[in-house]
């Protein structure tokens, strides 16, 4: 099965982010923290047909707010009309 790799930029080092919150919804659910990564990657297999997540850096000052959402996978278009032939 195919992975999901997840890559964002690092903040400056200047701001002495010691972690990144990934967050996740799956399908139409709610939010969820999906996993703490010191850094900014994530490869996971999928087990669902629609993700959605954002993530925000940690410092010992506090917490960012959430990036923009990224989406994927997307669900192929339909196929075309079928044809049948007898042969």
């Amino acid at each position: 099965m195919a992975q999901i790799q997840l890559n964002w930029p690092a903040n400056p080092p200047s701001e002495l982010v010691h972690a990144y919150e990934l967050w996740e919804k799956v399908n139409d659910g709610f939010w969820n923290l999906k996993v703490t990564l010191e850094e900014p990657t994530y490869t996971f297999t999928p087990a669902a047909s629609q993700y959605q997540w954002k993530v925000r850096a940690v410092n010992f000052v506090g917490i960012s707010d959430f990036s923009p959402v990224a989406e994927g996978p997307t669900a192929p278009s339909t196929p075309g009309t079928i044809t049948v032939t007898v042969v």
